[in-house]
């Protein structure tokens, strides 16, 4: 992870540890442009949680996230959100829920809020795992 302060030009590398107090500012890069991240603590599971804004429409996040290797999963646990699914083997599948559209007041621009997260079965492979582990045990 890279983090720079608005308005310079520097960064430095750092890591978002659990346990920690929340974390925002954070801009995506390459795939992940357009998104702005806060992580925050989530559950002992799931050790990777960010809620984000993607400025942009649906279809564009959508096809940033299909660009980085995310698959659109229709049907999921997450009642009117969008979901993006990463196709890992494993309990360390990444998940993103596209949620409500807003304009940004100042740009007319789109905005999408979600959440992401790690630590998950892979529902297309692993369904009754991601169902007992991920969903009713959590």
């Amino acid at each position: 992870m890279s983090f720079t302060k608005d308005g310079s030009s520097q960064s430095s590398t750092g890591v978002w540890k659990q346990g920690t107090d929340d974390t925002t500012g954070i801009h995506g890069t390459g795939n992940f442009d357009h998104f702005d991240f806060t992580f925050k603590n989530h559950n002992s599971v799931q050790t990777l949680y960010a809620e984000f804004e993607f400025h942009g429409t649906q279809e564009e996040a959508g096809a940033a996230l299909k660009n980085a290797g995310f698959v659109h999963w229709s049907l999921g646990f997450h009642f009117g959100d969008i979901e993006y699914r990463q196709n890992i083997e494993g309990r360390n599948s990444f998940h993103f829920n596209l949620a409500n559209v807003t304009q940004d007041p100042k740009t007319g621009v789109p905005m999408n809020h979600g959440d992401m997260h790690n630590n998950e079965y892979y529902a297309g492979t692993h369904m009754w795992d991601h169902f007992w582990h991920d969903v009713v045990k959590q």
